[in-house]
């Protein structure tokens, strides 16, 4: 007898989900990035799941900020407060500020606040949920939650950020600070120099630029970038070595856009695999090159990968620009039945079975923070049928359907622990 079903659904576009966070104080382990990871539930399986801060050990203003990794035209905020009785009227007497990145290369929490600021929205009076419409021209990169005063902690439950990403070249270098890989490594020259926002190739006399091994590979040098989401890619910027030694060497390589290969094991060991478009090749020497791509260049990673190893691949910095392709995150709950509902092409659905163990063909194990961020592994995983997940080693099962389980019919075994999610 089924008592409880938790259902999911995957929409579009809560730009805020999974971004790096920050909040001024931190009572631990109640981190900031409790707001970002699609839970709104204050507490599960007797966790608090909820952001929190030190009000009454500092002097400054508290506060909790979100990196949305892009410039953005922001619609929306809506924050999800506390319900539990001891703090419904905690979350009240704050601003809701949009800032734009403040261009120095620096740490980025540490001067994200000396950006250019845009007024969301003024919350006076308590409430334990806000959707905050902002005024049409309010842009920026850094959501800002900030209390006027210190009479209560700043909790938040959950922040989702809606809006339209501006693509415009100015505006949104989506390689900026994301993962990258090179296939070698010359000395301390590693491929994070070429997304850490410094184009030129001496700043204060420190070399600022990557730099491959030709003499540790035998295969074609290349280096890449995860944009961590799928994007359609306009442009791809790329600064090269201006000393004379070095100048003619960004000649003779390929700017690839390539889709997630959707295989399981180490991403950077299988990311080649997916399909892939070619945006440009780069065949005279320049410095500089700023290529733009065909229209239907669409991928998760961007690669340049010379055609020899004539010369070393030096980057100084990597710019892309794009649009991208988004998706949302919204939950409901009901209890003793399940939901029927009517198709919706936008929406991908999972049922949950609190106490049950999927009896699948295993895929592959991951610890998560929670049973939300475990069912959204198994969503974007390519055959994946149930997520299970363990609420005490935090623990996330993938699974696929077994030869017995029909599309109607599901088998389980018990275990109090878990929870099993399917897609």
């Amino acid at each position: 007898m089924i008592t409880s079903v938790y259902v999911l659904y995957i929409l579009e576009n809560n730009i805020a989900f999974g971004k790096p966070t920050k909040q001024l104080t931190t009572v631990n382990p109640w981190t900031s990035e409790h707001a970002v990871d699609g839970n709104y539930i204050e507490f599960t399986s007797n966790e608090f799941e909820c952001t929190h801060t030190k009000a009454y050990l500092t002097t400054e203003l508290s506060w909790w900020a979100v990196d949305l990794k892009g410039y953005y035209k922001v619609t929306h905020v809506v924050l999800t407060g506390r319900t539990h009785p001891c703090c419904t009227q905690w979350l009240q007497n704050y601003d809701i500020d949009v800032i734009k990145d403040p261009q120095c290369f620096c740490d980025k929490w540490g001067s994200f606040q000396k950006g250019r600021t845009s007024h969301c929205h003024y919350q006076q009076s308590s409430t334990t949920y806000l959707n905050a419409t902002c005024p049409s021209d309010v842009k920026g990169r850094f959501v800002r939650i900030k209390k006027r005063s210190n009479d209560f902690q700043l909790s938040l439950c959950e922040v989702e950020v809606y809006g339209d990403l501006i693509t415009n070249m100015s505006g949104n270098n989506i390689a900026l600070g994301k993962p990258t890989k090179q296939l070698s490594t010359y000395g301390s020259y590693t491929s994070e120099l070429a997304v850490d926002g410094i184009s030129i190739e001496n700043p204060s006399d420190v070399y600022a630029c990557t730099h491959s091994n030709d003499l540790s590979t035998s295969g074609l040098n290349w280096w890449a970038v995860d944009l961590g989401g799928h994007y359609k890619v306009t442009n791809v910027v790329i600064y090269g070595r201006q000393t004379t030694c070095c100048s003619h060497w960004l000649q003779n390589c390929d700017i690839d856009v390539i889709e997630h290969s959707k295989l399981f094991g180490d991403k950077w060991a299988t990311f080649q695999k997916g399909r892939t478009s070619l945006c440009h090749y780069q065949q005279p020497a320049s410095s500089l090159v700023n290529a733009t791509c065909p229209p239907d260049v669409k991928g998760r990673f961007i690669r340049i990968k010379r055609r020899s190893n004539a010369f070393p691949l030096c980057l100084c910095e990597v710019e892309v620009y794009g649009e991208l392709i988004t998706k949302m995150t919204e939950y409901t709950k009901k209890q003793d039945n399940f939901i029927s509902e009517e198709s919706n092409p936008h929406k991908t659905k999972a049922y949950g079975f609190p106490g049950k163990v999927y009896n699948g063909i295993f895929l592959q194990k991951m610890l998560v923070r929670s049973n939300f961020e475990c069912t959204n592994q198994c969503i974007r995983q390519m055959g994946c049928s149930a997520g299970i997940y363990n609420k005490v080693t935090k623990e996330c099962s993938l699974m696929r359907k077994s030869d017995n389980n029909e599309e109607t019919t599901h088998s389980f075994h018990e275990d109090a622990d878990c929870s099993s999610f399917l897609i």
